[in-house]
């Protein structure tokens, strides 16, 4: 996946590429595997089911809510 412009805010960009690299190549992973699935192209989902459906990708990769979701 290529990614050809970005919009950061303060800085969030270069501080998420440079200080969390390994965060960043496991989103552009969830997100590659959830562009090939094929029922996502061949079925319509909706925004939760597809929201639903990423956030079960990121856990795959180790990910939860409560080690990267700061209040």
């Amino acid at each position: 996946m290529l990614i050809n412009k970005v919009i950061s805010y303060l800085g969030a960009w270069e501080n998420l590429i440079h200080n969390y690299t390994e965060n960043y190549l496991e989103i552009v992973e969830s997100v590659k595997n959830l562009n090939s699935q094929d029922h996502i192209h061949n079925n319509r989902m909706s925004l939760k089911e597809l929201s639903s459906y990423w956030r079960l990708l990121l856990k795959e990769c180790g990910w939860s809510k409560e080690k990267y979701i700061t209040a």
